[in-house]
Formats: C-alpha cells, sequence, structure tokens
C-alpha cells in the first residue's frame, strides 16, 4: 500500500482543524452553532477553502515528482502455489 494514501487524508484533516481553529480565533464574530459556542461560520469557512487549497497544492506536488506517486509497473505480484 501506498503511504501517501494515508498520509495525504490525515494531514488534510490535519490541515483543517488547525486552519478552522486559526480563521475562528482571528476573524470569528458569527457563532455557527449554540451547542459549541466557541466555533464560528468564519473558522468553518475559512477551514473549508484552506484544505481544499492544501488539497490541490499536495496534488500538485505529488504531480511532478515522480518519486512520490505509486508506479504501476513497479509493483508485479507473484502468487505461488
Amino acid at each position: 500500500m501506498n503511504i501517501c494514501r494515508f498520509l495525504v487524508p490525515v494531514s488534510m484533516i490535519i490541515c483543517n482543524d488547525i486552519m478552522a481553529y486559526m480563521f475562528g480565533f482571528f476573524f470569528g464574530r458569527t457563532p455557527l452553532i449554540k451547542l459549541s459556542p466557541k466555533k464560528t461560520w468564519e473558522g468553518f469557512i475559512g477551514g473549508a477553502i484552506s484544505t481544499v487549497l492544501f488539497g490541490v497544492l499536495v496534488s500538485i506536488v505529488r504531480y511532478h515528482f515522480a518519486f512520490i506517486v505509486q508506479q504501476q509497473h513497479l509493483l508485479k505480484f507473484s502468487v505461488l502455489c
């Protein structure tokens, strides 16, 4: 299994959490829900946009560096019966 298939989604979740906190802390004015009073719409939207931009950036980097991308022709499995 390619390690990037695990690391990219995990890093995107971490990016979302950190950026939602940062946007909410610095720009947050409008409460998102009364159940959690510290969550704001600004944090939610800022986290979502940051995560999309981070995903696009990671995709571009993975595309330009061939050693990160899994090579299908290098994966040869043989089953001995």
